[in-house]
This record gives structure tokens, C-alpha cells and sequence, in this order.
């Protein structure tokens, strides 16, 4: 009710906006927390293309393929995410470079693909899709127009994850259509000039996990992973390897749409969201497989809760693990209960990164494993969809 919502608002505790402010320009900065974990993550075999995001279309009609092109410089002047890479300090300490466009080495390759068969433009585009990325060298972004016939494409293009997120790369497409339908049309760009980058976000960040407010939100969380921590049993018919690999495979399925509506008619009549509804589903899945009444699952938060961010690309993602202890012998809308003021927690305290909580956990090194979690649970939302716009008359 709007009542309900004026109240909350009334009743809330006020903060003062303060702003990101930009650095003064120097050779390198500082990398986020969770960009210093994935630079590690990337030194393992396998490692470093696991972490790209890729993204394929079909382009359809007149593309002006020097404008794409020039569409992209255009793009990475814009986003100096875009032009970072990494370094390692003889301390130890991972930083950001920020090259100039000039040094990038950065292009969009155009292969000739008329008269090839599908197979051969499917293999292509596969290697195109996990091609390695040298985070010291960049560039961190790869893209490739594959030309099928006289109007038809298929751009195939990858960014490693230490520099982007979901979120990212709905900003990316937005800022990607609107320059090459102005620059077609020899307009000015219609976009604001970015006031801050994310190196700027990155040692804002670490300025607060320096201060008293930080301390509680760290308290919490370490508050949630007292005592000894679960290790989730899954049973299984291979051994698991001493390394954890990157091999895998995506396997699709879907419920009965009638089931889908019940566990929403659920959890809306108990005043809880669809998120909560499909935690307690992975947490009631597991249990009947494992006979374990204290489970942990990963889940990701977008991390933009400052106002500054929302037309930023960067790795600002962070990550919730959520804890949840229960009996086998509740019901599913006690569990509900128990899911609902976890996540709520996880939610108020969702600044303290992830990383820092697994440095200050000081947990047992486990080469096979992910710290803390081995599941992790997505409500996927994020739109990385064109939106409705096109690239002049290209149908996308």
C-alpha cells in the first residue's frame, strides 16, 4: 500500500548523498577487492577464459561497417574500462592501467564467411567466444563481424568479466547503438560525458571499508559464519578432482508453467518475493539429497547502490553467500520465514564485499572448491537485450 511505503520512507534512517570523486591522473590505481580475486582466479590454466561474457548477434540489412567500427573507438574513449589493463606490483599489489586508445592494439576483425557452410561459421564463432585474454596486455574486449552473405552478419563479441558485469553490458549495448546511429547520421553524440570512471569507484571503495560503518556491516557477516561451516555433500558418482576445473557443460530445463504460477500465488500471499520462493526450492532440493540442515548458496547483487554507477561499465557486482540453518522437520513456509530475514540481512549489508569476507574468514585452502559455496542461485534480470533500438536500418 502507498501508505505502507510513505511510512517506511518516514521512518527510515537518512544519509547524506556524497559523491564519487574523480582521482588525479597517475600511472595506475588501485584494483577493486573483487577485481583483485579474479585476477588470481585467471592465473589457473582454463581460468582466464572462463571469465569472458560473451555475446552474439545477427545482423540483418545495410551495415555501414566503417561507422561500426568507428562506433567502437568512439565507445572505448568513452569507457576507460574499457581500455584497462592489469599489473602486479613487486609488493604484490594488483593495479589498473588505463591505456590510451592508440596503445590498445584494439580493432573489429571483419571475416568473410559468404559460401562457408553453418558448421564452419559455428566453429568459428565458438573459438571467437573463448579466445584467451592476457589481462597485462588487453585488450580485454575482442570483437568480430562474420560476414554470411551480401546484408547478413554475425558479431560475436567478448569482455573479460574483471572489467564488466551483467549490468555492463546493458550499458555497453545502450551506448553502442546510440553512437553509431548519431555518428551514421553525422550527429553530435547524444551522451553526457562520464564525470567518473571505475578507478575512481575502485578507491572510493576502499575508502570505505576503512570506515566505522563498514566495521558493522563486516560484523554481521562475520557474525553469520560462526562455528564450523558447511561443506554441501552432494552425492556423486565421480571422484572430485584435487583442482577444480573449468570443463562443463550448460543444461537446460523448464517447470510446468502451472507449478511456476503456484510458487509465485506462494510466495506473494506471504509477503515474499519470487527470489526468496526459488532459494527455498534449492534449499529444500538439497536437503532431500544430502539429509543437511545448514546450507550455504552463492548469489549475486548488482552493487550499484550509489546513483553514481548507473551508467558505468565495470565489475561492481558483488556477491551475497547466504547462510540458511533450518530443521527437516519444517514446514516450507517456516523455511520461507527463516530464507526471508537471511536474504533481508544480506540485502541491508550488501556493501562488505565478498572477498574481504573470505580473507577475514581465513578459510582452509580447498584447490577443488569455491570459497564458501559451491551453488549459486540467479533470478536472472538483467537486459542485455538492444531494447528496441536498431543500428540504422540493420535489423538486430
Amino acid at each position: 500500500l502507498l501508505s505502507d511505503q510513505a511510512e517506511f520512507i518516514s521512518t527510515s534512517k537518512k544519509v547524506d548523498f556524497v559523491d564519487i570523486e574523480p582521482l588525479v591522473k597517475r600511472s595506475s590505481y588501485k584494483a577493486s577487492s573483487s577485481q583483485r580475486r579474479l585476477w588470481v582466479l585467471s592465473q589457473f590454466e582454463e581460468g582466464n577464459y572462463a571469465y569472458n561474457i560473451p555475446m552474439v548477434y545477427e545482423l540483418e540489412g545495410d551495415l555501414n561497417v566503417v561507422v561500426f567500427k568507428s562506433t567502437f573507438d568512439s565507445l572505448l574513449k568513452r569507457h576507460e574500462s574499457l581500455r584497462t589493463v592489469f599489473t602486479e606490483t613487486e609488493e604484490g599489489e594488483v593495479h589498473q592501467v588505463i591505456k590510451p586508445l592508440d596503445e590498445l592494439g584494439f580493432k573489429v576483425s571483419v571475416i568473410d564467411y559468404q559460401g562457408k557452410s553453418e558448421y564452419e561459421l559455428d566453429t568459428s564463432v565458438k573459438s571467437e567466444l573463448i579466445k584467451s585474454i592476457d589481462l597485462c596486455t588487453g585488450p580485454l574486449i575482442n570483437a568480430s563481424l562474420h560476414r554470411t552473405s551480401e546484408s547478413k552478419y554475425v558479431f560475436t563479441f567478448i569482455i573479460h568479466h574483471i572489467i564488466s558485469d551483467g549490468w555492463s553490458m546493458g550499458v555497453l549495448v545502450r551506448d553502442l547503438f546510440t553512437i553509431y546511429n548519431a555518428q551514421l547520421n553525422n550527429q553530435p553524440i547524444p551522451l553526457e560525458p562520464l564525470r567518473i570512471h571505475y578507478k575512481d569507484y575502485s578507491a572510493w571503495q576502499q575508502e570505505q571499508l576503512q570506515g566505522d560503518e563498514l566495521a558493522k556491516h563486516k560484523d554481521y557477516w562475520l557474525s553469520r559464519f560462526q562455528g564450523e561451516l558447511p561443506i554441501l555433500n552432494l552425492p556423486s558418482d565421480k571422484t572430485r578432482p584435487a583442482v577444480k576445473t573449468f570443463n562443463g557443460a550448460l543444461i537446460s530445463g523448464s517447470i510446468n508453467k502451472s507449478l511456476g504460477e503456484q510458487l509465485n500465488t506462494l510466495v506473494k500471499k506471504s509477503g515474499r518475493t519470487l527470489f526468496m520462493g526459488l532459494l527455498g526450492v534449492v534449499n529444500t532440493l538439497f536437503h532431500r539429497y544430502t539429509e543437511q540442515e545448514d546450507i550455504i548458496l552463492g548469489s549475486p547483487i548488482a552493487g550499484r547502490d550509489h546513483t553514481d554507477l548507473e551508467d558505468q561499465i565495470g565489475f561492481y557486482i558483488n556477491t551475497l553467500a547466504l547462510r540458511t540453518q533450518f530443521r527437516g522437520s519444517d514446514s516450507f513456509n517456516e523455511l520461507l520465514s527463516n530464507i526471508k530475514e537471511v536474504t533481508l540481512g544480506a540485502y541491508d549489508h550488501q556493501v562488505y564485499p565478498f572477498d574481504e569476507l573470505v580473507d577475514e574468514l581465513n578459510l582452509s585452502r580447498d584447490m577443488s572448491r569455491n570459497p564458501l559455496f559451491d551453488v549459486m542461485v540467479v533470478l536472472q534480470n538483467n537486459d542485455t537485450s538492444t531494447g528496441g533500438q536498431t543500428l540504422g536500418d540493420v535489423k538486430v
